[in-house]
């Protein structure tokens, strides 16, 4: 399975439209992580046959998310190929000022995978989990698709339970 992830976009569509462009023969699901759900919206029109997760964001309004037309939600966690997924966009968490809240949260919901944003700042490392079933958990932030240079995205490769995950830059 591979998965593209996104977040915080701004206003800006070009770098999510050229990733997909990208991606788009061989991508199973798409994430986007909030703040700027009216650009994931727009691009995702275009792409019809590819499955999305999208999440709100601080910086996405409530009539921004009303008017999009998209079914969004605060967080989301989902088994994907023996992989345990717990998305948020992480302002609610603090992401900004450390992972603590975050991977205890994510330690109690049984993840393997933590995805996030609200930093735009790449991260990809695994964090050891004080409790839960899994003794690390892999974070995963692909940084900003619209902001910062150069701005960043996250593919993701799922296989029998296995995560490998990298940025990509647009």
């Amino acid at each position: 399975m591979k998965i593209l992830v996104f977040s915080d976009s701004h206003g800006r569509t070009d770098g999510i439209r050229r990733a997909i462009e990208a991606h788009r023969a061989d991508t199973d699901l798409i994430y986007f992580l909030g703040d700027g759900v009216w650009d994931i919206a727009e691009v995702l029109a275009d792409f019809p046959s590819i499955p999305a997760v999208v999440l709100r964001g601080n910086w996405d309004s409530p009539t921004a998310v009303l008017a999009c037309g998209m079914e969004t939600a605060e967080g989301d966690i989902r088994m994907l190929d023996g992989v345990r997924i717990f998305a948020l966009h992480g302002h609610t968490v603090g992401v900004k000022f450390g992972l603590e809240d975050y991977l205890a949260r994510a330690a109690k919901a049984g993840a393997s995978l933590a995805l996030f944003g609200h930093t735009h700042q790449p991260y990809n490392h695994a964090e050891k989990a004080a409790f839960g079933p899994n003794e690390r958990i892999l974070f995963f932030n692909p940084g900003s698709v619209g902001k910062g240079s150069p701005c960043t995205y996250g593919v993701i490769y799922i296989v029998n339970g296995q995560i490998s995950a990298a940025h990509g830059e647009v």
